[in-house]
């Protein structure tokens, strides 16, 4: 099934001839099936729709699979984002090849919102060559080499007119697609578009930072140090905040918490004498500061799970460095030192395999080491200027204080950071965050007036 052959054929010749296809439909690659999932895996900003469309052209034994989206930013870009994969389905008399490296791309341009009208422009062009023609270990060696491809898609100016709050956005295609045989399409936006919230205040006196914990979908746990050195508490149970109340302690750093699993949540301060302290809630009462820890610590602790009791927690040693130790659910490592020298606590997100850690350096720029496959792979700068500390959430996306106070994000978009970008606000601390679920966020700071604030995206 050479690429070239596909691009030959007129668009009148096409058979959209899905009920022939049927056996072949559970063939089709991971990879294309993903398309039409918003986003692609692509993070978006603040966004007044997102619109999507998708389909599988049938050709024989031969498919492609082919998704078009539109993105509508708050700041007034636009996206077009077009993805293809092309598969020859072996349970349909095909070769069993698959484009390994489908082309997926974005074209900027520019969206206009205004009340209720929504302009969408883009123009340019697009092309890529692929040398090597068709790549997959799963089919014939020669068509690996046989058929160098190289594409051009130009856009002559292209203008959909039509509502933000449409849920369907009716256009045709430039005419330079006529080869790709794209009919009318029909997109619809996409349900729950995340934004950003507006800052909301948790009240309190806040004095040594704040950190949240979830254990699922619309529950939220935050921490803070008050004026009376104890760690404070309020809950989130999807409809109403808890008072705060006191769990006691005496500290001297912002607290960290984490839960690994419902009715669980585990909390770390820095006592008076440096050391660390561990504190749980077993699903029934709070332990109280039943553990202490050791430790010289300097600046602070955060604390992440890989899974149903496992703790992994990280402070900063007197030498600067960051210093780490783990429960395996039944004991506690020794510190560990892991090389670096840093200016604020640390912050750390984790998944079962994979721990992404973050420090402000000493050019108080934003750091990030991951661990994965037992080792630790070194430090990478994301740049910036971090004025009191860092957050981060599996996302994965990181979290600082600027110079102006203001709280700024970073995003790992898959292939690269997407750049820091201000939530605004005014802060006094190291932020928190954590995310409870695909596409949400809850993020924290405490404000001028010492009050802990709350800003969510969902």
């Amino acid at each position: 099934m050479p690429r070239k052959i596909m691009r030959s054929e007129p668009a009148g010749a096409v058979v959209l001839a899905r009920e022939a296809a049927s056996a072949g439909v559970a063939e089709i690659s991971a990879a294309a099936a993903a398309i039409g999932v918003a986003g692609w895996g692509r993070v978006h900003p603040t966004l007044p729709g997102i619109w999507t469309w998708s389909d599988n052209l049938w050709v024989g034994a031969d498919v492609r699979t082919r998704g078009l989206e539109l993105i509508c930013e708050a700041n007034g870009s636009g996206i077009v984002r077009f993805k293809l994969i092309q598969q020859s389905l072996a349970s349909l008399g095909g070769t069993g090849c698959e484009r390994d490296d489908y082309w997926a791309w974005d074209h900027a341009g520019s969206c206009a919102v205004s009340g209720q009208a929504l302009q969408f422009s883009v123009s340019g062009q697009y092309s890529l060559t692929y040398p090597n023609g068709w790549i997959s270990g799963t089919c014939n060696p020669s068509l690996n080499t046989s058929y160098p491809i190289s594409d051009l898609i130009e856009f002559p100016f292209w203008q959909v007119v039509g509502t933000g709050t449409a849920t369907r956005l009716d256009l045709s295609p430039p005419a330079s697609w006529g080869t790709w045989a794209l009919p009318n399409m029909a997109l619809s936006r996409l349900g729950g578009v995340a934004t950003w919230s507006p800052w909301d205040t948790l009240d309190g006196y806040c004095i040594d930072g704040v950190a949240v914990s979830s254990w699922g979908p619309e529950r939220l746990d935050v921490f803070t140090v008050s004026g009376d050195g104890a760690m404070w508490h309020r809950a989130w149970f999807g409809t109403v905040w808890t008072d705060w109340e006191s769990l006691g302690g005496a500290c001297i750093s912002a607290p960290a918490a984490v839960s690994w699993g419902p009715n669980r949540i585990d909390a770390f301060v820095i006592g008076p004498d440096h050391a660390l302290y561990h504190q749980w809630w077993d699903s029934t009462k709070w332990s109280g500061w039943a553990e202490k820890l050791g430790g010289y610590c300097l600046y602070g602790v955060t604390a992440v799970s890989r899974g149903t009791n496992q703790l992994d927690v990280f402070v900063i040693g007197p030498d600067r460095a960051i210093w780490h130790k783990a429960f395996d659910g039944s004991t506690w490592s020794d510190w560990g030192r892991i090389d670096s020298s840093c200016i604020s606590a640390p912050a750390a997100a984790a998944t079962s395999n994979w721990i992404d850690l973050y420090v402000l350096g000493d050019d108080h720029a934003v750091y990030h080491n991951a661990w994965h496959d037992a080792a630790w792979h070194g430090w990478f700068s994301l740049g910036g200027y971090g004025e009191y500390g860092v957050a981060a959430t599996t996302w994965p996306d990181v979290y600082t204080i600027g110079g102006d106070g203001a709280l700024y994000r970073n995003i790992w978009t898959g292939s690269d950071w997407s750049g820091w970008a201000s939530l605004g606000g005014g802060s006094l601390s190291a932020p928190a965050a954590v995310s409870w679920g695909p596409g949400h966020i809850d993020a924290f700071v405490i404000g001028t007036d010492h009050a802990c604030w709350h800003k969510w995206y969902g």
